[in-house]
């Protein structure tokens, strides 16, 4: 703001100081308007938006003074008044300080004082202005915020609060002004860590996880930031952690089953892949997985055989109405059982006994197949024992193919395991040719 555009209203009823002091002020480059007595003065005052200061004497000649008038007009505006008086009476300058704090001349005053003690003022004001401006926009930051947030002194009294921390302890701003901060934190908490204002002091922020009482004895488990102000008061502005704790432990125990099922299930896939041979396709038939007895058994490898279809197998021996009737079956959402005449990659023949479940998703749509065979070619069990085969009631053992004895348990143990899957155990054998094992398992396809 340059002088040009600075208007200064000077009441003064003295005619010639009027006149004198006028001419001094356009001599600085203000536009100044004069009233002489208060009635005209706030008349101007009223009609003019934009004056930026007053001059003001205090003897005014008639019922009130230039004092009472500044009282009058802070009622109606903000400006920055000066006086301008001849008094130099203790009692008549305390009581013209404790209206406006912009400034005080001797009527006698040189232009050069009078011009920067108008600058002064102006710069006072202004930063007035902008320290009110500050404080309520850090007012508004403070009263709406959505964390509570605590003004305390030195001794941990509370002297300010806002809505959040009213709501979050349960009481009004009043009972907790009557308050310090000893008087929320959990006494077990305050006993395994004291609070020390002298560290918050030293660290300059600190924050801290602790549990709280609020009035109606329920407890809430927060997070406080305490920062140190320059003005040696302590801000602490307090979250309250209690629900997501209780979402952490939720997740972390979900994680946990989580992580169980995942190992149950790379268990499972273990102990299928050592004994059986295992491929999943998708709905077209294309493979998605195979096992490493998958390939083995076939004489390819993994690379050669992902992407590709089951087709690449097909030894050409079974009919297209065989492998219609097969696949009706599956996606129709049952599981197909039967035996397959594979061709391997060096164009020998293998057959497998087969089950081929098909895979659902979450909606119990059919995503994929899954193609589970065991077969081996030891002594092979006579029908007799093969009814009797995973009975925990009857007791079966026989010598194998090594001259060892088995006492059958094993075959009831996976009976168990399979079952508990979900899922079904069959067998056939042939005598002297070995024996073929085919189970069912309830599973998911991922992509």
């Amino acid at each position: 703001m340059t002088n040009i555009t600075i208007k200064i209203l000077l009441v003064e009823d003295d005619e010639l100081l009027s006149i004198v002091n006028k001419d001094s002020l356009m001599s600085c480059g203000y536009i100044v308007l004069t009233a002489k007595t208060p009635v005209e003065a706030t008349s101007i005052i009223l009609a003019n938006d934009f004056i930026d200061l007053i001059l003001m004497d205090i003897d005014l000649g008639g019922e009130i003074d230039g004092i009472e008038l500044a009282k009058s007009i802070f009622t109606k505006k903000d400006i920055p008044i000066i006086f301008l008086s001849s008094h130099s009476e203790k009692e008549i300058l305390q009581k013209a300080e404790s209206v406006s704090s912009y400034g005080y001349l001797p009527k006698n005053a040189n232009v050069q004082i009078l011009c920067i003690s108008i600058k002064m003022a102006l710069n006072l004001y202004k930063a007035k202005n902008e320290l009110k401006k500050s404080e309520m926009h850090y007012r508004l930051l403070f009263d709406q915020s959505n964390d509570a947030i605590f003004i305390t002194d030195e001794n941990g009294q509370f002297t300010d609060a806002n809505d959040a921390a009213c709501q979050l302890l349960r009481y009004t701003h009043d009972e907790l002004l009557t308050l310090s901060n000893l008087d929320i934190i959990h006494p077990e908490d305050l006993a395994i860590k004291p609070f020390h204002m002298e560290e918050i002091k030293s660290k300059v922020r600190l924050t801290i996880i602790r549990r709280i009482l609020r009035k109606d004895k329920s407890i809430a488990l927060t997070e406080t930031t305490v920062v140190y102000r320059p003005d040696h008061f302590f801000q602490a502005t307090m979250k309250d952690i209690t629900e997501q704790n209780l979402k952490d432990i939720v997740i972390e125990a979900k994680n946990k089953k989580i992580e169980k099922a995942l190992n149950d299930l790379m268990q499972r896939q273990f102990a299928i892949d050592e004994h059986a041979i295992v491929a999943i396709t998708n709905l077209s038939g294309t493979i998605v997985y195979v096992n490493e007895k998958f390939c083995k058994i076939s004489g390819y490898s993994k690379e050669e055989l992902i992407g590709k279809n089951h087709r690449i197998i097909n030894s050409g021996y079974h009919s297209k109405e065989f492998f219609m009737n097969m696949y009706s079956t599956i996606k129709e959402g049952n599981t197909w059982h039967g035996e397959i005449k594979n061709r391997a990659k060096d164009q020998s023949y293998y057959w497998v006994a087969t089950t081929i479940a098909p895979l659902k998703n979450e909606d119990r749509k059919v995503e994929g197949y899954l193609e589970v065979a065991v077969t081996d070619t030891g002594t092979g069990i006579d029908q007799k024992n093969l009814e009797n085969l995973f009975r925990i009631d009857s007791k079966m053992s026989k010598i194998g193919t090594n001259n060892e004895r088995g006492s059958g348990l094993g075959l009831i143990l996976c009976k168990e395991f399979v079952e508990k899957q979900g899922g079904q155990i069959w067998a056939s054998s042939e005598l002297g040719k070995g024996s073929r094992f085919t189970f069912t398992l309830l599973t998911n396809l991922t992509n």
